[in-house]
């Protein structure tokens, strides 16, 4: 499935910004809580 790929794509740039700024993590952690949640729902 491709949103699978972006999913990847997506948790690769949060663990760069992860290392950076631990804000952010928590915005891709809701990101990706919503990317998981959208296509099962």
């Amino acid at each position: 499935f491709c949103y699978l790929r972006v999913a990847q794509g997506l948790m690769a740039r949060c663990t760069v910004v992860m290392r950076k700024v631990g804000k952010a993590s928590v915005i891709c952690v809701s990101r990706m809580s919503g990317w998981r949640v959208a296509p099962v729902s």
